[in-house]
């Protein structure tokens, strides 16, 4: 989003000196030939005709409202010509302003009081047309492009060709970088299975980059409160970044963060010793240039005979493209007796940004329909689950309107083992380019 900043500056003093030409000056001819030199004293200019000066005053601002990488903004430039004869001066010819390119893209520029154009093709020059008399002003409005790895600083140099100059020659901005780092982990809690070295379901971290600048020396820990310790397992895929598992801790360094870019790693819990059901944290710290926040506290249920819902989705899911989702439900209780039925009820509720395309029931005694006024809401139902031919279980056919990461929640309740709420973040990247 553009924002308007007067940049903040010295004056700037365009003078060129215009020295009175001394050919209409007369002279005694001399008695040998018509072109002998004036001599010194002749040369010189009358008492009563003074030196013309004429500058421009350039006026703006980088110290109030730095401007931000990775992000459009307007900068205001005001110029006044100045004479040292008021009635017969004028600022007359072209001044350019100079950006760094590798840090600032001109894509627009509105003049008033001149003729301002973006120069072709690199677009890192203004080249302003003057053409006035003293005190009268000009000002330009640019739209600039800031790169997202700027920092620091940035100078615009200044330079005139005409009857005048500019001084100071050169403008200052500050650069103030600006970007949020957000983490999800994904589903959350995180269901760990008691007493059961074989994971439920493989987690995954999802680390964005809001913008707008880009982030560098960005790293992540990941450490775990379980106790007994809970067993990690390290995606191999991510070991070229991430290190750790194990019974310890998971670090990765990602580097740098691109304004929107995902990185991701998955991970494997397990809990080999059977204990009564439980709750443990995961906390991710963050460390990086700018961005970084508190740390992330994330949920780990550890169940015991527990009845639970999962909600399997690919590793890649791209805009506009359909896909395939599992809903799958696991009785982790023993089997009751024939007269103990089990209703389940659950619903799956993609918001506002994914998409039900459709659905089918793996069971043909459970009924599912739409919720009311929330297209992309699903609730189904089934009188007993407790019967081997009896699922929850549901395929789902869904599309994400947007890249980005996108929460979605799954919940369900039983009469017997009551209800849980599970929220997934899902990663949708943009489709390749034709």
């Amino acid at each position: 989003m553009s924002r308007r900043f007067m940049m903040h500056c010295g004056a700037v003093v365009c003078g060129i000196g215009a020295g009175l030409s001394a050919a209409g000056a007369s002279a005694a001819p001399s008695p040998f030939t018509p072109f002998t030199p004036l001599t010194r004293q002749a040369a010189a200019p009358r008492h009563d005709a003074g030196v013309l000066r004429s500058h421009v005053e350039v006026h703006g601002g980088g110290n109030d409202v730095a401007l931000v990488p990775g992000t459009e903004q307007n900068v205001t430039i005001h110029g006044v010509c100045r004479s040292s004869d008021p009635e017969h001066g004028s600022c007359v010819g072209e001044t350019t302003y100079s950006f760094d390119l590798r840090r600032i893209v001109v894509l627009d520029v509105r003049s008033e009081g001149a003729a301002c154009v973006v120069s072709r093709p690199l677009r890192g020059q203004i080249i302003c047309t003057l053409d006035l008399r003293p005190n009268q002003r000009h000002t330009l409005d640019a739209t600039l492009k800031i790169d997202p790895d700027a920092r620091d600083e940035t100078a615009v140099s200044i330079s005139a060709v005409g009857n005048y100059t500019v001084n100071p020659d050169e403008l200052t901005m500050t650069l103030d970088p600006k970007a949020t780092l957000r983490v999800t982990q994904s589903p959350n809690p995180t269901l760990v299975q008691n007493g059961v070295r074989t994971p439920l379901l493989k987690s995954r971290v999802l680390l964005r980059n809001d913008g707008p600048s880009a982030v560098h020396d960005v790293e992540l820990i990941e450490q775990f409160s379980a106790q007994p310790t809970l067993e990690i397992a390290l995606d191999p895929a991510h070991r070229d970044v991430c290190r750790g598992g194990d019974y310890g801790f998971i670090i990765c360094t990602f580097g740098r963060l691109a304004p929107k870019e995902v990185r991701s790693y998955r991970f494997s819990a397990s809990l080999p010793s059977q204990v009564p059901t439980s709750a443990s944290t995961a906390i991710i710290k963050l460390s990086a240039e700018l961005g970084a926040g508190e740390p992330k506290r994330f949920d780990l249920l550890h169940i015991g005979r527990e009845y639970y819902g999962l909600l399997d989705v690919p590793d890649e899911i791209l805009r506009d493209r359909p896909f395939t989702a599992k809903v799958e439900f696991s009785n982790g209780t023993p089997s009751t007796a024939s007269n103990d039925v089990v209703p389940l009820q659950w619903s799956f509720d993609g918001g506002d940004d994914l998409e039900l395309v459709d659905y089918s029931a793996d069971s043909k005694l459970m009924s599912c329909q739409r919720g009311a006024g929330a297209a992309n809401q699903l609730n189904c139902q089934i009188a007993d689950i407790t019967s081997i031919a009896s699922s929850g279980d549901a395929t789902l056919t869904l599309r994400a309107r947007r890249s980005g990461l996108i929460p979605t929640r799954l919940s369900w309740s039983t009469a017997l083992w009551g209800h849980d709420t599970s929220v997934y973040t899902l990663q949708v990247d943009e489709p390749p380019s034709r």
